[in-house]
C-alpha cells in the first residue's frame, strides 16, 4: 500500500525527529511500504528519508519543478539540475 505524504512542515527548522518518526510509525502500523513526497516548494529533511531507509518504506520523491511555467536560459537549468542531484543524492545515500 501506498499514500501521498505532504511535508511535516514550511519551516524545516521546526519539524522534529519526533514528527518524522510519528509519519513513520502510522505508516507501518497502516501497512504502508511506499510514500510519495509532494513537491509543495520544500524539501524534507534528512532525518525523513533516514528513517525511511530504517522503516524499510521506499520514497517517491516529486521533483521541485512541477505544475507551472519555469524559465528555461541556461543559467536556471544549470541550477535546477544542480538542486536535483542534491535531492537524489540525499534520498538515495
Amino acid at each position: 500500500m501506498e499514500a501521498n505524504c505532504i511535508p511535516s512542515g514550511s519551516f524545516l527548522d521546526r519539524v522534529t525527529q519526533e514528527n518524522c518518526q510519528e509519519v513513520f510509525d502510522k505508516s507501518v502500523a497502516s501497512n504502508m511500504n511506499m510514500l510519495r513526497v509532494w513537491r509543495v516548494g520544500i524539501h524534507e529533511n534528512d532525518e525523513f528519508y533516514d528513517l525511511s531507509g530504517i522503516h524499510g518504506i521506499l520514497t517517491w520523491q516529486d521533483f521541485m519543478f512541477a505544475c507551472s511555467m519555469y524559465p528555461r536560459d541556461e543559467a536556471f537549468l544549470k541550477n535546477a539540475e544542480k538542486e536535483d542531484w542534491g535531492l537524489m543524492n540525499s534520498v538515495i545515500l
